[in-house]
């Protein structure tokens, strides 16, 4: 997204993708659990997540809209087009992941560790679209800002070229 050209604002309806649930975290909330798992001295998997679980009924509520249903296959084929289209970084297979990813339980966190997350799901999403509509981000391969309108094209020229190292 170019900076400066999206504000986020409430939205009147958000996409309801047809079997799509997973969870969210914020960063200062894993922070939290990595530090009580180091002074519990806690051994083995523990899972971290914010609640509740995001699913295609609460995540346009969350984000401000009512939900509008998608079929996940309608969802994607366009990220298939876009991505081919050299719109988007990310290819079809990530649908099917994101429409696969198991639920969490974090039970272990909150009892060995006393953990609960401070920040619940749909603040963290806000949090998150905020962001990415102001540009902000890290000068990492797929998470640096994007500046200028040049950049995605630019973006696109280094992918065609096959020396992207990553980067869109």
């Amino acid at each position: 997204m170019v900076h400066g050209l999206a504000t986020p604002r409430p939205a009147a309806g958000g996409p309801a993708v047809s079997g799509l649930e997973f969870q969210v975290v914020h960063t200062d909330d894993v922070a939290a659990a990595f530090a009580a798992a180091i002074r519990a001295d806690a051994r083995g998997p523990i899972n971290v997540a914010a609640g509740p679980v995001v699913d295609p009924r609460s995540l346009p509520n969350m984000v401000g809209g009512q939900p509008i249903p998608v079929p996940a296959r309608l969802v994607r084929g366009l990220v298939q087009l876009a991505f081919r289209g050299r719109l988007i970084p990310i290819d079809e297979g990530w649908i099917d992941l994101a429409l696969a990813v198991p639920l969490m339980d974090t039970s272990r966190a909150h009892e060995l560790l006393g953990w609960r997350p401070a920040h619940e799901a749909g603040s963290i999403l806000r949090e998150w679209l905020t962001g990415a509509a102001a540009g902000t981000g890290r000068a990492t391969p797929v998470l640096r800002p994007v500046n200028r309108p040049g950049d995605q094209v630019a973006g696109a020229a280094r992918a065609i070229r096959g020396d992207s190292a990553g980067r869109v």
